[in-house]
């Protein structure tokens, strides 16, 4: 169970454009926000 919910946890935290991961991400890339999220969902 603890697994199940440490992995909904990144998944919904890589697929939501508003985390802090992802804006860090594409911030620290030099990359635009919306492709980084583009390409991180399938």
């Amino acid at each position: 169970m603890v697994t199940a919910v440490a992995g909904c946890g990144v998944f919904g935290d890589h697929c939501s454009p508003l985390s802090d991961t992802t804006i860090l991400a594409s911030t620290g890339s030099a990359a635009d926000h919306i492709d980084n999220v583009k390409t991180q969902l399938p």
